[in-house]
């Protein structure tokens, strides 16, 4: 490992030579990561701030993981420039020269420099810089750009994002320094988009990809049957959405007194019945009190891909067994819903269950077209102060109980339907089709009311008229579907 001298210098190296040189071009190891892409655009729209003459490389013809897709790549390029012999080149990410899809390029530029995190690179490059302790090529590059007087702009905030967030797993891995933790604070405020970055890296998966997990979770499951549970951190369990069976002590003693038995089998607890329920919510019940209903009768582990306020209906996606595996797969689906938005009033939640804090005059049909089309597409809106989202370490909506104010946090999201069923002249009744994650009562509170009604009606290809609590949809299945 570098010293904190030597790395030191090295980075001021870089720098210098990034400023006595004009033009580049940028390179990544081959198949590459999270942490590939992100420090690889971060570092072209670095140089292009810096007026450099910049050409991104990935050499090759295999194609880009999907799940980086929504990422602004359309300038990358597949095959070395014709002027390559008068450019710079600047790998980053690479561990070695072999990574480099066509190393033989290093022998045809006047200049390579090497930037990475990997503890054994070979530092091929004429000019290298390596810091092992490093969480990421991003944590690297973002004390580079530092150096060289970089604006940190939200478009390379989000990909040093990227490669910070892939690189150290979500913030899981044993890199995850409080140093990365204080780079992952500074670039969401410097407008890295966290949502729009999940959804894209880790919600938009391959049938392909799903397939292969389909097959080892029925492995697994298969291996189960001979010895004991899943083991699963309770952490892992409440972002899952998953609640595991209560049993009592006695039971527990039971369970060790049977296994202790010679030539005894113990099933697996709590992974059948497996597969995927749709039911149809009531209003009235919370979405938990319809999970824990399946759980006590199936006596499975029972998990949900999104939850539905205690007023509204419709279609709830449940998860049983060993297909709670799945719930990353299904809680990112689009949404249909159908509400009734009351404009002659707002309320302090945003539906019938709160308190009347400001009357309105209804708009005319033309005032409420208006309102409505700068809803469509893309969005952000304030989240509902009545919500699960965390302010300050507690749940807003009991804050809001408690009748403290508070400043929302703002909600990227995508409305693709926004149509008009019927207008009363008070009430108006919408069909909406939104991504993952839109709180309709934020669209109902920017209409000027709140909503009287909510009935979801689908989720991705699953339809409120498939619902039916006794049947058990299985995974590969379902996840064909996607």
């Amino acid at each position: 490992m570098s010293s904190p001298q030597t790395t030191a210098s090295d980075l001021i190296a870089v720098a210098d030579a990034i400023r006595e040189h004009d033009r580049f071009v940028l390179t990544t190891h081959e198949n590459p990561d999270g942490d590939a892409l992100g420090s690889l655009l971060a570092a072209n729209l670095a140089l292009e701030q810096l007026g450099k003459d910049t050409v991104m490389v990935l050499h090759g013809d295999a194609p880009l993981p999907s799940e980086y897709a929504f990422m602004p790549l359309g300038d990358l390029q597949r095959r070395w420039p014709d002027d390559v012999a008068e450019r710079v080149l600047l790998a980053v990410d690479c561990a070695n020269e072999s990574r480099i899809a066509d190393p033989e390029v290093l022998g045809r530029v006047p200049l390579s420099i090497n930037v990475d995190h990997h503890h054994d690179n070979t530092r091929f490059g004429r000019i290298n810089l390596i810091v092992a302790d490093a969480s990421s090529t991003g944590e690297v590059l973002r004390d580079l750009f530092r150096e060289l007087g970089v604006e940190l702009t939200p478009d390379i905030a989000e990909a040093l994002y990227i490669a910070l967030v892939t690189d150290t797993g979500r913030f899981q891995y044993t890199n995850t320094t409080p140093k990365a933790l204080r780079l992952g604070a500074e670039l969401v405020e410097a407008g890295a988009d966290v949502h729009r970055v999940f959804q894209g890296v880790y919600e938009s998966v391959q049938f392909a990809k799903l397939k292969l997990l389909a097959r080892a979770l029925e492995s697994a499951c298969e291996r189960a049957s001979t010895s004991s549970t899943f083991p699963q951190s309770p952490a892992s369990r409440t972002e899952a959405g998953i609640v595991r069976p209560r049993v009592s002590p006695a039971r527990r003693r039971s369970r060790r007194s049977r296994t202790s038995c010679a030539g005894s089998s113990l099933p697996p607890r709590a992974l059948n019945p497996a597969g995927i329920v749709l039911v149809d919510k009531p209003g009235g019940p919370s979405s938990f009190a319809i999970v824990s209903d399946l759980r006590r009768r199936t006596g499975a582990r029972t998990g949900h891909a999104g939850t539905l306020d205690p007023f509204a209906t419709g279609l709830l996606l449940l998860l049983s067994g060993s297909a709670t595996r799945l719930a990353s797969c299904f809680v990112g689906l689009d949404k249909r819903y159908v509400t009734d938005v009351d404009l002659t009033a707002r309320t302090s939640t945003g539906d019938p269950e709160g308190d009347v804090s400001e009357r309105l005059e209804a708009p005319t049909r033309a005032e409420l077209e208006r309102r409505l089309a700068g809803l469509r597409g893309d969005i952000e809106l304030p989240i509902p102060a009545a919500s699960a989202v965390k302010i300050g370490g507690e749940r807003s909506y009991k804050l809001a109980r408690r009748g403290i104010e508070v400043q929302m946090p703002l909600r990227r999201s995508r409305v693709d339907v926004l149509d008009v069923i019927s207008y009363t002249g008070e009430e108006v009744r919408l069909d909406l089709r939104v991504s993952s994650g839109t709180y309709v009562r934020a669209i109902a509170d920017a209409l000027g009311g709140h909503c009287r009604t909510l009935r979801r009606l689908e989720i991705g290809p699953f339809s409120v008229d498939e619902a039916d609590p006794g049947r058990f949809i299985p995974a590969d299945e379902a996840l064909a579907r996607l």
